[in-house]
C-alpha cells in the first residue's frame, strides 16, 4: 500500500514540480518516473510467477496427498511416489531373504556361530 502511495505522491510531484524546477530537476523527475515505470512493470512480473509457482506447489501437495497415480499429476509427484513404491518393495524382498533357506548366504555344511 505504502508503494502505490508512493506512486501517486511521485507523479504528482512530477505533474507539478516540472514547471517550478530547472532543466536538471525537470530531467530528474523525468529518470524517476520512468525508472518507478520499469519498477512496476517488473513487479507486475514477478507477481505472475509467484502466482504460478504457488500453483505449482498446490498441484505438487494434492498429487502427494493422493495414493493414486494420476497422469494429470506433476513430474516430480509421479518420481516421488516411484521412487517410494520402489523402495518399500525392496523392504519388502529383504524381509523375506531370511525364509528361505536355499537363498542363505553361508556356504553348504558351514554353520553360522
Amino acid at each position: 500500500m505504502r508503494f502505490v502511495q508512493l506512486s501517486a505522491a511521485l507523479v504528482a510531484a512530477g505533474l507539478t514540480l516540472p514547471a517550478l524546477a530547472g532543466p536538471t530537476e525537470a530531467a530528474l523527475l523525468e529518470k524517476l518516473a520512468a525508472r518507478l515505470e520499469r519498477l512496476e512493470a517488473r513487479n507486475s512480473e514477478l507477481e505472475r510467477e509467484v502466482k504460478a509457482l504457488k500453483g505449482e506447489s498446490t498441484e505438487i501437495a494434492r498429487g502427494l496427498d493422493s495414493p493414486r497415480l494420476s497422469e494429470n499429476e506433476p513430474e516430480l509427484t509421479l518420481r516421488l511416489k516411484a521412487v517410494e513404491k520402489d523402495a518399500l518393495e525392496m523392504k519388502k524382498a529383504a524381509r523375506m531373504l531370511p525364509t528361505w533357506p536355499e537363498l542363505r548366504a553361508d556356504p553348504p555344511g558351514r554353520r553360522t556361530p
